[in-house]
Order: structure tokens, then sequence, then C-alpha cells
């Protein structure tokens, strides 16, 4: 297979979601490209020797012309393939706020019913955690939950206190917590980022 070939297989597999593939027809082209600059280098070296004269030199301008194309079209699938990574995972993120959202409210709901008996304190945490989920502060919910949890665990430790009922608040507070801190941050590494570092480098030290 050609390096244009490898390229534009390469952009179809990317569109197409195959990063097995993809990761295979990186790693070709990123080889035919190695082989191409080393073409390029043996025609310009023969054209200087006087071996190639002015075919060698045409030859090497030839090579070099395709390499650029190939690299820039490299490039632009790295990049292409890490913006729609990057907006998956922000749709990712938003529907997982969204439903953890929904399942604190019920906790916040079922909290408030309690009155008086429920940890004020607790309960101010829970309602943090909460706009902190609806408004996409991923971090400040997780902080306001482990308070609210913390909280909630020392609570049922006093005497008198609903420790059973106490303790699954908390259980729901951790829960949603870990769910959210599990999350991942950063899409998983693409065939693309390989490549687009690959040729970032290679076209620094041409």
């Amino acid at each position: 297979m050609s390096a244009a070939s490898a390229s534009s297989a390469l952009d179809a597999a990317l569109a197409a979601g195959d990063l097995e593939k993809a990761t295979a027809l990186a790693r070709r082209l990123a080889d035919d490209l190695a082989r191409m600059r080393k073409a390029i280098g043996d025609a310009a070296a023969g054209a200087l020797a006087g071996a190639g004269g002015s075919s060698g030199l045409e030859k090497a301008r030839g090579l070099w012309s395709e390499a650029l194309e190939q690299q820039s079209r490299s490039l632009e699938a790295g990049r292409e393939a890490r913006r729609s990574a990057m907006e998956g995972l922000r749709k990712e993120q938003a529907g997982l706020l969204a439903e953890l959202a929904g399942r604190q409210k019920v906790l916040v709901s079922s909290a408030a019913d309690q009155g008086r008996i429920f940890p004020a304190e607790a309960l101010r945490e829970m309602r943090g955690a909460l706009s902190s989920l609806e408004s996409g502060g991923a971090e400040a919910a997780s902080s306001r939950l482990s308070a609210a949890s913390g909280i909630l665990r020392n609570a049922a430790r006093s005497p008198g206190a609903d420790a059973p009922g106490l303790a699954s608040f908390a259980e729901a507070e951790d829960s949603i917590r870990q769910r959210l801190e599990s999350a991942p941050k950063s899409p998983a590494p693409l065939p693309g980022d390989a490549l687009c570092r690959a040729a970032s480098i290679r076209q620094a030290g041409a």
C-alpha cells in the first residue's frame, strides 16, 4: 500500500471509529514516511555527488513534496481524531453529571423530608453537591459529597441517632462520589495522537 493509500485508509478508519485498524495504518504510514525521507536524502546526496545531475534533484524535490503532503494529511487526521474524541468525552461527562445529579436530588429530597432529625450540616453539603453537579462542577461536587458522607458517619455514632439510616445516606453519597471520580478525565490515547507527535518530530528535524 502506498503512503497516499495508507493515509486515505487511515482517514476512513478514524471516521468509522475503528481504532485497531487505524493504529495499524498509522504505524504503516509512519514507516512509509520514514522510508520516503531516507529516499529523499539518498536522492539529494546522489545529485550533489553528480551521480544523478538535475534528474536527481528533480526526484528529490518530488519526493519532498509528496512527503510534506502526506505529513500534512497525517497531522490533520490526528487532530480530527482528537477533536472527535474530546467531543465524545464532553457528551459522556455531561450525561454522567446529569445522571448523578438526578440521584443526588432524590437523596436531598429524602433527607429534607426527615426534618430536624437529619443533620443540618450534612443536608447543606448535600445540597451544595447537587448544585455543583447541576452546574458541571465535578471537583466541587466530589468535595462536598465527601464532606456530607463524613458528617453523616460521625452523626451515626451519636447516642440515639438513626445509625443505619444515616450510614445508608453516607454510603449513597460515597457511591455518587466514587462514580464521579472514576469517570475518564481525558480521552483514551488515539492512534492519531501518536502519529501527530511522530509527524511533528519529523517536521522539526527536517
